[in-house]
């Protein structure tokens, strides 16, 4: 069984907020991105260093808007998909915000 590598990874711990539908907006967490791509989808795979499940995003024709942006002095990438959620990557490092 091969193991799937990631296209992109933000290799550094990050700040990570999203909202959705289902639970409302998170509080701020720190933990690492994977963009992941299989069969042509690419998914974007949220893990927390607090622990608890990944979380799952579909980026196939699902992104609506993607917003890059420095924020006191800081990289933010905000990410709204077209089923109402919003991703919001904080701490980025710039070469990782710009692919």
């Amino acid at each position: 069984m091969a193991v799937a590598l990631p296209k992109l990874s933000s290799g550094s711990a990050v700040r990570i907020r999203f909202t959705s539908l289902d639970v409302g907006t998170t509080k701020w967490r720190e933990g690492i991105f994977e963009v992941h791509e299989r069969d042509n989808k690419s998914n974007l795979v949220l893990k927390f260093n607090s622990g608890g499940a990944p979380k799952h995003f579909q980026l196939n024709h699902n992104v609506k808007n993607v917003v890059l942006g420095p924020i006191h002095s800081q990289n933010r990438l905000s990410l709204t998909l077209k089923d109402s959620n919003v991703v919001i990557l904080e701490r980025l490092p710039i070469t990782v915000a710009k692919n």
